[in-house]
């Protein structure tokens, strides 16, 4: 398998051979990512360029076994100490005393001793707030690496190395190799396990439909692809270990024929789309263009407007234009009656995009977590507390290099928010969301009726547009199904919507504004 990871190969190798020529003062490195980022093949990798023996550490083990690894280590430099799963290894919560904390204290020890010979220690967590501190601290495993989701070309050799056995088997090798482009650059966020589950189901999927041939004939169809694709995103946010059960939506263009979905929403149809592709959307894209110029792009982007006017909507549009990876939050998911959690969701929150990168989060409701200072009512000031943390976030997204973070937010008012989250540098691109005008309603009708029967000799969409002047991008979405609800009110087996159930519609969503 390959590592997944390039850039953090880079960074390892580098570390590796600077502590191989100092004797290993320099200390150690920790990887950490989400289960299935590819940790451990990046360790095996990281041995083998190097071109050093490897010596393994790996769960369960007790301070006798530890010890006697350390010192196999020391006998056989100049090599690599591997140790994986250190959280299982070197646990945060260790009872003090038990014999996790003595094989914890030993496997320190052992780091520390290491130091003085040429071994090289290189070990893999899930998170770096999971390992006692005593393997983190200065001259022991000090310097960490995240592990991030795997770029575009990443997605593409880990789909081709997957697919390698039973490429050559498949009848139609070159649309395979077709498809597999088609997914790397739809499957945004997923991880290197995620991605070969993804091959395995497509492949399972083309199996069954081929009757369980003893080899695989034909290459899977698009739709087999866009299955896996989307049984692997709909868990890809649980990978990141994030504290939101949102999924986002999935785009997957797999051919250069294959249409968007009926039901999707483009930028270009909703309100203020134009001016959010240019600050979110074009900076992603073309990044060039703006190091070219000298400008630096927006990294956080303020929704704002009434209840229903398209917030999250243009959030998930932007999800299916913006080739980076999305992830959305509501705010109050964030929050915790537990002294500290909501810091550490918040914190965790944001290493997980950092790690992601290029990445959109997108925060639903961010007034939830930066209302203005002083009106904090809870007794341990979680919200002010809460509110500094996002600022130092923010702070940090702005300052950061390489691949973007950008922050998309939503909410009723700026006047809802602290002043300090406003000012330049942090959200300062401000995007009032107003009701759709006449051609992006009658545009917005086409869409949302487009999977409907729609008696044309009744209904005039362009005038239906008209009459629907001064409407939110959610009454005309209740406009189209309260349309369809009279229709099967009127008649279940009825054959299309009719003027009669457009009039009434719009009685009963207008009564409700």
């Amino acid at each position: 398998m390959i590592p997944s990871d390039d850039a953090a190969l880079d960074d390892v190798l580098r570390r590796g051979r600077a502590a191989l020529c100092d004797g290993g003062r320099g200390g150690g490195t920790l990887l950490h990512g989400p289960p299935g980022c590819g940790k451990t093949t990046l360790l095996h990798h990281a041995a083998a360029h190097l071109r050093l023996p490897a010596v393994w550490l790996r769960p369960p083990l007790d301070a006798p076994a530890v010890a006697a690894a350390v010192a196999a280590a020391a006998a056989a430099a100049p090599c690599v100490l591997a140790i994986d799963e250190l959280h299982a290894l070197a646990p945060r919560r260790a009872v003090r005393g038990s014999r996790e904390h003595r094989t914890l204290l030993q496997l320190a020890d052992g780091v520390q001793q290491l130091r003085e010979r040429r071994v090289f220690v290189v070990a893999a967590c899930r998170a770096l707030q999971e390992v006692h501190p005593a393997l983190r601290r200065s001259g022991r495993l000090d310097h960490a690496v995240g592990m991030g989701a795997p770029s575009r070309a990443a997605r593409l050799a880990i789909l081709r190395d997957a697919t390698a056995r039973w490429r050559g088997a498949a009848a139609e090798g070159a649309a395979v190799e077709a498809q597999l482009r088609g997914v790397a650059e739809a499957a945004h966020g997923l991880c290197a396990a995620q991605l070969r589950g993804v091959c395995l189901h497509a492949a399972l999927s083309a199996w069954r439909a081929a009757g369980g041939a003893p080899r695989l004939s034909a290459a899977p169809s698009a739709e087999d692809w866009r299955a896996a694709v989307e049984a692997a995103a709909a868990v890809s946010l649980g990978a990141l270990r994030l504290a939101s059960s949102a999924t986002r939506p999935v785009a997957l263009r797999l051919a250069a024929s294959a249409a968007a979905p009926a039901d999707r929403l483009s930028l270009d149809t909703l309100p203020a789309g134009r001016e959010l592709f240019g600050s979110v959307v074009l900076p992603l894209r073309a990044p060039e263009a703006f190091r070219r110029l000298g400008v630096a792009p927006p990294r956080g982007v303020l929704l704002h407007g009434p209840h229903g006017a398209g917030k999250t909507t243009l959030a998930r549009a932007v999800a299916a234009e913006v080739r980076a990876n999305f992830v959305e939050v509501q705010a109050a998911q964030l929050l915790s009656s537990v002294v500290g959690e909501a810091e550490a969701r918040l914190a965790a929150l944001f290493t997980a995009a950092r790690n992601a990168a290029p990445c959109v989060l997108f925060i639903d409701q961010i007034d939830t977590l930066a209302p203005p200072r002083g009106n904090d009512l809870t007794s341990e000031g979680t919200m002010d507390r809460l509110l500094s943390l996002l600022l130092v976030e923010l702070d940090g997204v702005q300052t950061a290099v390489g691949p973007p973070v950008v922050l998309l937010a939503a909410c009723h008012s700026p006047g809802q928010l602290d002043p300090a989250i406003l000012r330049p540098g942090r959200l300062d691109v401000h995007i009032a969301i107003a009701a759709p005008d006449s051609v992006q309603r009658l545009k917005l009708l086409e869409r949302m009726l487009s999977g409907s029967p729609v008696d044309d000799s009744q209904v005039d969409l362009q005038a239906l547009a008209a009459r629907t002047e001064g409407f939110s991008l959610a009454q005309l979405s209740a406009l189209c199904r309260e349309a369809g609800m009279c229709a099967l009110r009127e008649d279940l087996y009825g054959a299309s919507i009719g003027s009669r159930h457009i009039d009434a519609a719009m009685a009963t969503v207008q009564l409700r504004m």
